[in-house]
C-alpha cells in the first residue's frame, strides 16, 4: 500500500489580514497566555483529506476545478 498524507483544504485571507490577525493574536496571547491556534496562520479548514503521492494531482485538479465553476466564481468573487 502507498504511504498516505493527510491534506487540508482552506480559505486563507490575504496576507495583510493575516498579519493583522497575526497581531490580534499576539495581544492575546499577552493577555492570556498560550492557547491553541497561537501560531497558526490566519484560515479557515473546509476539508481535510488522506491521499498518496500519486493520488494527489487528482484531488488538486478536482478542487481547481470546482474553484474556477462559474457557481464558484459568482458566489466568491
Amino acid at each position: 500500500m502507498k504511504m498516505q498524507h493527510t491534506y487540508s483544504i482552506v480559505f486563507q485571507p490575504n496576507q495583510e489580514i493575516v498579519m493583522q490577525l497575526k497581531q490580534y493574536k499576539n495581544m492575546l496571547a499577552d493577555r492570556i497566555s498560550w492557547f491553541h491556534s497561537k501560531n497558526s496562520l490566519a484560515h479557515i479548514t473546509i476539508a481535510e483529506f488522506n491521499a498518496s503521492d500519486e493520488q494527489l494531482p487528482i484531488f488538486t485538479k478536482q478542487v481547481e476545478r470546482i474553484a474556477d465553476s462559474e457557481s464558484c466564481r459568482r458566489n466568491f468573487h
